[in-house]
């Protein structure tokens, strides 16, 4: 009897067991990263560092580097370009500002830059009096393009996740020093090789494009471009003037996928207990072959991030950005190149000879 009783207490410890085992199932990279996503839509405040190195090769030999001196010099500030900075973001407000660090071999920029309404950039560089703005439409979103745009982003990260395989995908623990404290992670690996990339690309260009917010910010530099040429927007059949660009974006991709390739795709997530991700790494890096002249040109990018003072109070100070004290991102490029000659005004007659 007393055997029968231990029997069936070791049957049911291996029961409870079981269970417990059940229940705590270790959860996949995967879903892990899904979460994260999730998370991702969930924060309403944060800040964030990051670091961004370019790598360029232009595919010319040393005596062709040596007998060019100008285009040698431009090369070597692109290939040892550096982009750093630092933002603060409240998403509630559809706002964030920061200072952004360009570094061209020795040359730097200090910038700061502020983001309202999704997207409406203003910049201020030491070179200019004015605010530099981007795509500033003056409309704030409302909570329905809130939702599309969010709906949008986790479209395209289902994409993202959903190409990964356990194949290409690696996990460890990791515990990392924050600026708002210590935090255990787990550090996911997604690896792509060039038909991988490729295929993700292939599936991701369709969707971006089909996205209204996406669209409507097509339509807004469609309309800028015609200005810029000089052309009258009235009449003008948006809808097919986007949807050839998506044609021939796509038409531009399929021909170039055989004389281009992806030589390194590589992103590392650090996502804690919480789903928060709280750092970023991301290797990549293209060359295409020019049959016309038999060279190779490559471009890599590499860029670091961290997160921290997630849901944390934050103070974002907007400047106040006029039609007076600002100018858009085109004529500012257009008064660099004619010296200060604005889009559209004549070309000046030419003065006496000063001697």
């Amino acid at each position: 009897m007393n055997k029968k009783r231990i029997l069936a207490g070791l049957m049911v410890m291996v029961l409870i067991m079981t269970a417990f085992s059940a229940c705590s199932k270790k959860e996949t990279a995967k879903e892990i990263l899904e979460k994260s996503v999730e998370r991702s839509m969930e924060i309403k405040t944060s800040k964030q560092t990051f670091n961004m190195d370019i790598s360029y090769n232009p595919g010319f030999t040393e005596e062709e580097m040596a007998g060019d001196p100008m285009t040698a010099g431009l090369v070597e500030m692109i290939d040892s370009m550096n982009i750093s900075g630092e933002f603060a973001s409240d998403v509630e407000a559809g706002s964030s500002s920061g200072n952004m660090l360009l570094d061209m071999k020795g040359m730097q920029f200090k910038l700061e830059v502020y983001v309202s309404g999704m997207g409406n950039i203003a910049v201020k560089m030491p070179m200019s009096e004015k605010y530099i703005t981007v795509n500033s439409s003056g409309e704030v979103p409302g909570d329905e393009e809130m939702e599309e745009m969010k709906k949008f982003s986790q479209e395209i990260a289902a994409s993202l996740i959903g190409s990964f395989s356990e194949e290409n995908m690696a996990m460890e623990s990791k515990s990392v020093e924050l600026e708002d404290g210590k935090y255990d992670l787990k550090e996911i690996t997604v690896t792509l090789d060039d038909s991988e990339a490729k295929a993700l690309i292939k599936d991701l260009i369709p969707k971006i494009y089909a996205n209204e917010a996406m669209r409507k910010s097509m339509e807004n530099n469609l309309k800028l471009q015609a200005e810029m040429e000089g052309k009258s927007v009235d009449g003008m059949d948006m809808d097919a003037e986007i949807d050839k660009m998506i044609e021939e974006a796509v038409s531009a991709f399929d021909e170039a996928e055989g004389v281009f390739a992806i030589d390194e795709f590589k992103m590392v997530f650090g996502i804690d207990g919480d789903y928060n991700t709280r750092t970023t790494d991301m290797s990549m890096a293209y060359s295409v072959a020019d049959e016309t002249t038999g060279k190779t040109i490559g471009m890599g990018f590499a860029i670091e991030s961290e997160v921290y003072g997630i849901d944390e109070p934050v103070e974002i100070e907007m400047p106040d950005v006029n039609d007076e004290n600002s100018t858009t991102l085109e004529e500012f490029m257009m008064q660099m190149m004619f010296g200060g000659m604005l889009p559209g005004e004549p070309m000046p007659e030419p003065g006496p000879v000063q001697n």
